[in-house]
């Protein structure tokens, strides 16, 4: 009997949709296989990567301060996913220029990038949002 993964509905909070974006770049099997540390065929990761990096950036400009209007408990929030958006935009160009041949450095900053999306967890789950 096979077992069904929950289906996740799409969030409607601003910052839930940011973080349920993140989530999904975050468990993409690019970044799976980057902290494996698995050879990757540099010209397909490198399409990957440039994926993952154009992705990221409309988070950033749906969570600006221009597109979003926020009180201070959502400003914390967004201003650690911007933080998470940033690091994560550095590791990948980083790992792309190394070749992705570094990877303690990568694992490093992947667990860094975890740490913010735990605290990030905690804080949705403070302003009610409706993913965390």
């Amino acid at each position: 009997m096979p077992a069904f993964k929950k289906k996740i509905k799409k969030p409607k909070h601003t910052l839930g949709l940011a973080a349920y974006t993140l989530d999904k770049i975050l468990a993409s099997k690019l970044i799976k296989m980057l902290l494996a540390g698995k050879r990757l065929n540099a010209p397909k990761a490198d399409a990957s990567v440039n994926i993952a990096i154009g992705s990221l950036d409309p988070i950033l400009s749906e969570i600006s301060k221009e597109n979003y209007k926020a009180h201070y408990l959502e400003d914390k929030v967004r201003y650690l996913m911007i933080d998470i958006v940033e690091d994560l935009k550095e590791t990948l160009a980083e790992a792309k220029n190394t070749g992705y041949k570094d990877s303690n450095m990568i694992i490093k900053r992947f667990e860094g990038i975890n740490k913010k999306r735990s605290d990030i967890k905690t804080r949705l789950k403070d302003i009610e949002s409706d993913y965390y």
